[in-house]
């Protein structure tokens, strides 16, 4: 899927835990975003769709953008 191209994209901070039900699709979305040269920064480790990840997830997006 090709889209038209935007001007001043911020970049996207994706994560995604490797055994999330969810990974195999954020792959995907990842591949899109590249072909479609839209900036984005990935994420992923070993880690489940839970609060566990979420909380983890939280604390490495405010120590990359020092929110």
């Amino acid at each position: 899927m090709k889209l038209r191209k935007a001007k001043n994209l911020s970049e996207l901070y994706l994560t995604c835990g490797t055994n999330d039900y969810f990974y195999q699709d954020h792959l995907h979305f990842c591949t899109e975003l590249k072909n479609n040269n839209i900036p984005f920064s990935f994420e992923q480790w070993n880690a489940q769709h839970d609060f566990i990840y979420f909380n983890e997830a939280i604390q490495k997006m405010i120590t990359k953008y020092c929110l």
